[in-house]
């Protein structure tokens, strides 16, 4: 049940980062325990893909979460068309107004960067004045 993306895999290795994917198991107890702590402080805990963990104080993530932007902006049409980006995904239909190869931290876990050197190249050539990213 990994869910790394290959390129986040291949980064990790290449920076030397050891990663462990525990069992289902561990994964069940960690979720519990991390939950416990999320309730008592009044945060709810939320599993994106990953349907098994979802129990008791752990909720279903919706990245785009269609009864959410209804309560946001009842004036607007209620979007309720589910248009899942993997297995399991909790998503609503949407439009992607990001843009890849555009943060400039180079985080070795991140799935939106392929080229360093390009997002760094496209945040610097950014102009805030501007409706574009690029």
């Amino acid at each position: 049940m990994t869910v790394l993306y290959d390129k986040v895999k291949r980064r990790l290795q290449k920076a030397e980062i050891r990663y462990y994917d525990p069992s289902l198991e561990e994964k069940q107890s960690l979720v519990e325990a991390m939950a416990n702590i999320a309730d008592k402080c009044g945060i709810t805990l939320y599993a994106c893909c990953q349907d098994v963990l979802v129990r008791g104080y752990v909720q279903k993530a919706r990245c785009v979460d269609g009864d959410l932007l209804a309560e946001l902006f009842p004036d607007r049409p209620r979007v309720s068309q589910r248009r899942p980006t993997r297995k399991q995904c909790g998503c609503v239909a949407s439009r992607d107004i990001g843009m890849y190869n555009s943060c400039p931290y180079g985080c070795v876990y991140c799935y939106a960067n392929q080229n360093r050197k390009a997002a760094l190249a496209r945040f610097q050539g950014h102009n805030p004045e501007k409706d574009m990213l690029i």
